[in-house]
């Protein structure tokens, strides 16, 4: 399922992120640069049809 997808994408990315500032710290680049894509897929997300209120309950 396409939802199911860009749900893990969005967790691999969030535990990216975490690994990354706990490795360089929150305010390294690396963390940075993480963080803004994270942003970037989770608005994506949200503001697609796949978002909608029964797709975010599964």
């Amino acid at each position: 399922m396409i939802n199911s997808y860009y749900k893990e994408e969005i967790e691999k990315q969030r535990h990216r992120m975490i690994f990354l500032a706990q490795e360089y710290g929150l305010s390294s680049p690396e963390t940075i640069k993480c963080s803004q894509e994270l942003d970037r897929m989770m608005n994506t997300y949200f503001s697609s049809p796949l978002a909608s209120e029964k797709n975010l309950t599964q």
